[in-house]
Formats: C-alpha cells, sequence, structure tokens
C-alpha cells in the first residue's frame, strides 16, 4: 500500500514538472538563466580600446552560438558598442573575469549570462542610465542628500523635500540666503555670525524643528560628520560639537585653511593646505601626523586602511591610516599646479581628474602598483568628480555625462542633459546629475 502511495506520489510530482516545463518553467537548458564561460581573441594592436572592444565581441558571439548552435550571430568586429552586441544577442549580463596577452594576442575571459531575467545583482557593464524622474526648483541646486524618508535638495535659498520615488515636492522650506547643509536627519543654517542645527521630522508633514542655535563670532566653516559637528574658526582653531546640544566636546589648534575629513569611525583626518596631515580619534587627541617636504598637490583620499596623498612633484605616497607611516610611493604623470586637481577610488583604480586650457583629463591607475591603465582627454572642462555604478565609471562633461569601462577607458554610452552638469552622484544605486536649478534621477534596472 505503502509502495503504491509512493509511486502515486511521484507519478504527480512528475506529471507537475512536464507540465511546468510545458509553460516555460526555468531548468537548467532554458536561455532565461543560462550562464556560459568563454575566451575571446584578437590579435594585439597599437588601438588598445579598438583591441579590447572587438576581443569583447568575439567572446559575446562564441557565447551566443554555444547557447544557440543553430542560430547565426552575425560578423565580429563590427564596431558597434558593448551596449548594441549585448542587446542585439539576448545577453542580460557579463562579468570579466580575466585578460591577458600571449603569442601577439589579446585575450579575455568572460562569464555571461543570456535571457530576459534581470538578476537582482547585477554587476555588468550594460546598464544603460533610465531617467526615472526630474526635478526643476526655483533656484541653483548646491547639493542633494537622503533623509530616512526623503530627497532633500538644497538650494541657494530653499530646502526643497521630494519624494524619493517620483520626485514630487512635498514640502518647502525657505531659507534664505544663509549657508546650509544636510547630514542624516539634521541640518545646520549659518546665520551671520549663528550657528542653528535643526532635525527634519515627519508627522503629517515634513517640519523643520530646531534644536539649538549657538552664537560664533570667529566662525570660518564648518564640517558634517557622523557624531561630531566640527567648526574652523578664522584663527584656525577647530572645535568639535556635539550634535545634540551644541557643547564643546574638545578643540585642536590647526590652521586658518585647513579641511576636517571623516575617515573611519571617530577617526578624523586634518588636511593643512600645504605639507601637513594629521589624524585625531574622538577625544580629540592627536594620533599621528606626517609631513610631505613636496607639498600637497590635491586633497587627500582614503579608502579601507590606506590614505592616497598626491604631491607637486608628482609623487602619489600612499600612507597607512593607522600608523601615518608612507607604505608606498610611485611617480604619476606630471599635472599642472594651477587648476583644481581631485582624486577618485573604486576597488582597484586610482583616478586623477583635471582641467587645463578648457580640455578634461581623467587618468587611471592601479591602486596596489601604480601602474597607469589609461588615459582619456575631451576637448571641454569635465567636472571634477566621478561614480561607479556596478562595473562602470561616469563622469560628466558639459552638457552630457558617459560610462567608461574602467580596465581600459572605452566609452560604453552617453546621455545628454538639458543643462551644464554641476553635480553628479549617487544614492541607494541611483544616479542624481544636477544641472542648474534642475536634477535628474536615474536608474540603472
Amino acid at each position: 500500500m505503502v509502495k503504491a502511495q509512493v509511486k502515486i506520489y511521484l507519478g504527480i510530482m512528475m506529471g507537475i514538472l512536464l507540465i511546468c516545463n510545458g509553460f516555460g518553467s526555468i531548468t537548467a537548458e532554458d536561455p532565461v538563466l543560462q550562464e556560459i564561460t568563454t575566451i575571446g581573441n584578437v590579435a594585439v594592436s597599437a588601438d588598445p580600446d579598438r583591441m579590447y572592444r572587438d576581443a569583447m565581441e568575439d567572446a559575446f558571439r562564441k557565447a551566443y552560438k554555444m547557447a544557440n548552435p543553430s542560430a547565426i550571430s552575425g560578423s565580429n568586429n563590427s564596431g558597434k558598442d558593448p551596449v548594441s552586441i549585448q542587446q542585439e544577442l539576448g545577453i542580460s549580463r557579463y562579468q570579466v573575469l580575466r585578460y591577458w596577452q600571449e603569442n601577439d594576442r589579446f585575450n579575455i575571459e568572460l562569464k555571461v549570462v543570456f535571457g530576459n531575467t534581470i538578476l537582482e545583482k547585477s554587476n555588468d557593464l550594460s546598464r544603460i542610465a533610465k531617467l526615472n524622474w526630474s526635478y526643476q526648483s526655483e533656484d541653483q541646486i548646491v547639493s542633494i542628500a537622503k533623509t530616512k524618508t526623503a530627497m532633500a535638495i538644497n538650494t541657494t535659498q530653499t530646502i526643497d523635500v521630494l519624494d524619493p520615488d517620483t520626485g514630487q515636492r512635498v514640502q518647502k522650506f525657505k531659507i534664505g540666503l544663509k549657508t546650509h547643509e544636510f547630514y542624516g536627519d539634521l541640518y545646520v543654517v549659518q546665520e551671520g555670525d549663528h550657528l542653528k542645527v535643526a532635525k527634519l521630522t515627519k508627522y503629517n508633514l515634513f517640519k523643520l524643528v530646531y534644536i539649538w542655535r549657538q552664537k560664533l563670532p570667529e566662525l570660518s566653516k564648518f564640517y558634517l560628520t557622523r557624531d561630531i559637528l566640527f567648526v574652523r574658526e578664522k584663527s584656525g582653531l577647530i572645535k568639535a560639537l556635539n550634535w545634540e546640544d551644541g557643547s564643546i566636546k574638545w578643540q585642536i589648534i590647526a590652521n586658518s585653511q585647513s579641511d576636517i575629513v571623516e575617515i573611519a569611525y571617530n577617526r578624523y583626518m586634518i588636511v593643512f593646505p600645504n605639507e601637513d596631515l594629521w589624524l585625531v580619534n574622538e577625544s580629540g587627541v592627536k594620533i599621528w601626523a606626517t609631513k610631505f617636504e613636496a607639498g600637497l598637490l590635491a586633497k587627500p583620499i582614503y579608502g579601507a586602511n590606506q590614505i592616497f596623498c598626491l604631491l607637486k612633484n608628482g609623487e602619489l605616497k600612499t600612507v597607512d591610516r593607522d600608523t601615518g607611516k608612507v607604505i608606498s610611493t610611485w611617480n604619476v604623470k606630471n599635472q599642472p599646479h594651477n587648476r583644481n586637481i581631485k582624486l577618485e577610488l573604486s576597488e582597484k583604480e586610482l583616478y586623477i581628474i583635471y582641467n587645463e586650457a578648457n580640455q578634461g583629463y581623467l587618468q587611471a591607475y592601479h591602486r596596489l602598483t601604480g601602474k597607469q591603465l589609461w588615459e582619456v582627454s575631451w576637448d571641454q572642462a569635465v567636472l571634477g568628480s566621478l561614480v561607479k555604478i556596478a562595473d562602470t565609471i561616469i563622469i560628466g562633461r558639459g552638457n552630457s555625462f558617459e560610462a567608461r569601462d574602467p580596465i581600459f577607458g572605452m566609452k560604453l554610452w552617453d546621455e545628454p542633459t538639458y543643462g551644464q552638469i554641476t553635480n553628479i552622484c549617487t544614492v541607494d544605486d541611483k544616479l542624481f546629475v544636477t544641472a542648474g536649478n534642475r536634477v535628474y534621477c536615474y536608474d540603472f534596472k
């Protein structure tokens, strides 16, 4: 009796599986989830962009032929961009596993996924920016930030609170021509020689509830961090204030032009404009100090346990965050000394962005070895920052922004905007592009 019931149960299950297969269920052979690893290769050439692109196309078409033996994949070296080829072949995503040169051939190994399924953790290069919404304010937009429940748009005279999903304005606060900045759910407003801190709250409506107000007649600049609000006085004295009540937690004498950056939890870097770099803890105790005789050319940038410092003599020094000791030194291509230079980091690369004579430049270096990976330039100035989404870096230039491959710097696609780009950033895997008094929100799905 038991054996008969088991047979009946197995028969029912097999029937269900057969029915599911008949209606397009997912199987190992189903192209929706088909994953193939293949190697594309082309002859080594003097044009690394074209060589890389052609090798990728070769790998794409080989993978397509393996997934669809009876289909025709078209010819290699078509000159199409990688995104167009992926769309043509139905590739939902891919990942570069490795690349190398051997016997005058350039080889690239890819893991390719076919089908229309959009995976939640996609790390491909194919995700073109799709405009989600845009918002136009009455005044020029200075910065944007995200609260727990909304987007906060700081303009020169207002705080506009938006629905993050639709871009619709749900509240507006008139601030006037007063310096104001947002951190978490807290707002700092500088009003003459007074500093005020307010909290953005929501019950039925959004409200700005002021927590405290303090007179700081020598105030020069303020800096926002997770647990401490820093103010720098005209004399160079730095005060660490309690977010909750404005009381002074500690103070340290620095420089009238120094900057403060939080580089780890309760670790703060003080950057002097010329040579010195300090690290202090949550009590204001100096952990270490490093001096660069050649002088700093750009504001240092930090990542993990390292701080990267570009010097005026063309050296880039890597400093250990915990000890302040220089752990590596390598030379970079000489930069002009009279332009604003910005450093940016990704997981494997360090980028140097600068403008010279109305031309924009972007250099990429391997952040561990210092080897220059590539350099691109434009016949116009570029925005002094870039963002990284998945395996793509995005940089703004003029009235558009573009995506490039971090390995070879190859341009993948670009997107126009309706105005000169003034800022670009990411929040929750969304791209926000600011142009004058308008902000654009893009998805990458």
